[in-house]
């Protein structure tokens, strides 16, 4: 396998996509301003209304207060977008162990006791010798069952290293070493700071998909069973009688929302998509071992627990991880992630799939007689 190759095509496209992320990020903007124009121009319109032809003013009056509305317009959603991001940006400042925490993960000590969390150890701590990056804190995704793991962090200094339970339980040692030798790649060739930068961003733009769901449910958050929940809703529109006007707000401003949601998820996934090709052959680099990498992929796809994570921000971290962490629609477009198969092809190629699952199977048999005499 050309590695120097894939490494130089795979950073060109990367960069490539870097530049559209700003340009659509800016362009995301003008649009969803663009679209809120015939609102502000019909509001404009009905307050230069109420003005006296009469009036040698009010021609003037009226047009400065369109030109009001319009220019209120124009910078409302940008100043939205911007001060959601720079939230994020705050509450992202102290690196990857907020995201570790967000996401329910549990700090692992270097003198851990359990075996397979000390294995867990030992890899990340090979991983960071064969990469020259300096080893990031340990956490464990205890209740996720799914095969996964990300990096985080804006530098080696505050960066973190998680890993479901999932891959711990059903990965072998060469597996594992390639999924966080893949990590590593995030950390040495500056992903992790590209994908803070990008949760803050996207954070923004996200906000204006939100904002309509929350005008016309805005008890989403409560907890309880659907009645429950239904019984809220009616509630809402039947005791509070201004609730009307959000629901009307929510659905004017869902179409702003939809395409600002749309874009965000196409940038995201364009970015994310190629870094993981990078990451791929980098780990293959680290370990030297291709095959692990290809029988990572092979392991996932046959053993059932596939790399969905159930958290509610598993969507918000879904480009960390190794693989595809949330269910999407139009997976050709919307997709962090590679498929297996693209990945498998061009980390390993002539891999034979079950033919490396039959050989692990009897590794696995062979093991556990060892163990069991």
């Amino acid at each position: 396998m050309n590695f120097t190759g894939n490494q130089t095509r795979a950073r060109r496209n990367s960069s490539r996509l870097i530049i559209l992320f700003v340009l659509g990020v800016v362009a995301m903007t003008v649009t969803m301003t663009v679209m809120m124009m015939p609102l502000v121009l019909v509001t404009g319109a009905i307050g230069l209304s109420n003005f006296k032809a009469s009036h040698i003013t009010s021609g003037v009056q009226g047009g400065i207060l369109l030109m009001g509305w319009l220019t209120g317009g124009m910078l409302l959603l940008p100043m939205l977008t911007l001060l959601r991001s720079l939230l994020e940006v705050w509450r992202l400042s102290a690196g990857g162990k907020v995201l570790a925490e967000r996401i329910a993960a549990r700090r692992v000590a270097p003198n851990v006791a359990d075996p397979l969390e000390r294995r867990l150890f030992n890899v990340i701590e090979e991983m960071s010798i064969a990469s020259g990056v300096t080893m990031p804190s340990v956490w464990v995704m205890d209740t996720e069952t799914a095969i996964n793991a990300f990096v985080a962090g804006h530098d080696a200094a505050d960066s973190v290293i998680v890993v479901t339970r999932g891959a711990l339980d059903s990965l072998n040692r060469d597996e594992l070493q390639a999924i966080i030798g893949h990590e590593f790649s995030h950390l040495l060739n500056g992903d992790c700071k590209l994908n803070i930068r990008m949760i803050a961003a996207l954070a923004g733009i996200d906000i204006l998909g939100k904002v309509p769901g929350l005008l016309i449910w805005p008890l989403t958050e409560v907890e309880g069973s659907l009645w429950q929940k239904l019984w809220f809703f009616l509630s809402w529109y039947v005791l509070v009688p201004i609730g009307w006007i959000f629901l009307l707000a929510g659905l004017l401003l869902w179409p702003i929302g939809a395409v600002g949601r749309f874009f965000a998820r196409l940038i995201k996934a364009s970015v994310s998509r190629q870094r993981e090709f990078l990451a791929d052959a980098s780990s293959v680099q680290f370990t030297r071992n291709p095959t692990a990498l290809a029988g990572a992929l092979t392991q996932i796809e046959a053993s059932g627990q596939g790399t969905l994570i159930r958290h509610r921000y598993a969507a918000a971290l879904s480009h960390l991880f190794f693989g595809q962490a949330v269910k999407v629609w139009w997976q050709w477009l919307f997709a962090t992630h590679p498929t297996f198969k693209e990945r498998i092809s061009l980390s390993c190629p002539g891999f034979d799939s079950q033919a490396y699952l039959r050989q692990r199977k009897t590794n696995t048999l062979g093991h556990r007689a060892e163990s069991h005499p």
